[in-house]
């Protein structure tokens, strides 16, 4: 890990997801100076909270911390800090993540949605820059949006805005169900099972997917076809709602390569005027960035109110 000047201010970036727990260490002016990954315990929210504080004491390696923000894949009450109960990491739902995160690391603490920090991260460093309507769809384990509008992120009165994953479908089943990585695996297992022939393996990536598609494997192809449909439909849902100039893939499934084209010709097939969609520059990287930018703005602004997700920490797009 690269070593700053005494003195210097830090800041650290949190990813708690369900899966993997990263973190980054990065002085005053945004230079990332040492990152650390490690998956995440499972168990109650004491046990994550405490991994957490432990990851943050490792990055800071005894250096002054300033401010620590934090993406997870959870809904944050704007008012309250308390994450939603429909949250995807287990454990966390109810909880004031923030204030308990500020009492076990003793640093003001920001907490925000993965998805609303990644779409602020791609305003600043990635494909949205200079782009001022545009919404980031994460598609991987499970699904999320951030929305920024006229320049500024858009989370709605519970903090929920974005939350497209848990859009009901026909079935009484929600987006998240019928689209995400889980319900794609699910699909390919039962097509290898129940059909000969075919070049795939019950354990078969997106990636694999489509590679065997592209070599006229039947049932490669019919699941793939499925699983374009299902994300132009939830672009173009979004798109109908909050018209946005630009679409941003990302996530295991949304930025898998060969994926954007035929998903573009399928938003096409639904939409006159359909918007820009790339993948993202960033990778899976811009919720950690993020998280970064959102511990900067906090460290920076001496009046805001620690323990909650404040709306001047986070809600710009254009500048920190």
């Amino acid at each position: 890990m690269k070593r700053a000047g005494a003195g210097e201010r830090y800041i650290v970036g949190i990813d708690l997801g369900g899966t993997n727990l990263r973190g980054a260490l990065a002085d005053d002016s945004g230079e990332i100076l040492g990152e650390l990954r490690e998956p995440t315990a499972q168990g109650s929210a004491e046990v994550m909270i405490g991994q957490v504080a432990a990851l943050v004491e490792r990055l800071a390696e005894g250096h002054a911390v300033a401010a620590v923000g934090v993406s997870a894949a959870v809904a944050v009450d704007p008012e309250t800090g308390a994450v939603d109960s429909t949250a995807n990491v287990p454990g966390l739902a109810g909880v004031r993540l923030a204030a308990e995160l500020e009492r076990a690391i003793g640093h003001p603490v920001v907490v925000a949605n993965d998805a609303d920090l990644a779409a602020l991260a791609e305003g600043r460093s990635g494909v949205a820059v200079g782009v001022r309507d545009y919404v980031v769809i994460a598609i991987g384990t499970g699904i999320g949006m951030g929305i920024v509008a006229n320049g500024e992120l858009r989370r709605g009165w519970r903090g929920m805005a974005g939350e497209i994953g848990l859009v009901p479908m026909p079935d009484g089943s929600n987006y998240e169900a019928a689209a995400a990585g889980p319900a794609l695996r699910a699909r390919i297992a039962e097509g290898v099972a129940w059909s000969a022939g075919t070049r795939l393996s019950a354990e078969a990536s997106l990636s694999d997917l489509i590679e065997a598609a592209e070599l006229a494997d039947p049932v490669a192809a019919r699941i793939l076809a499925e699983q374009v449909r299902l994300v132009a439909w939830g672009i173009a849902t979004a798109a109908f709602i909050v018209d946005p100039e630009l679409v941003i893939l990302s996530g295991g499934i949304g930025a898998v390569p060969g994926l954007l084209d035929p998903v573009r010709a399928a938003v096409g097939a639904l939409m006159s005027l359909p918007p820009r969609i790339e993948t993202s520059a960033l990778g899976d990287r811009g919720p950690l960035l993020g998280a970064l930018d959102a511990a900067a703005s906090l460290g920076r602004s001496a009046s805001l109110e620690h323990g909650r997700t404040a709306r001047p920490v986070i809600d710009r797009a254009g500048s920190r």
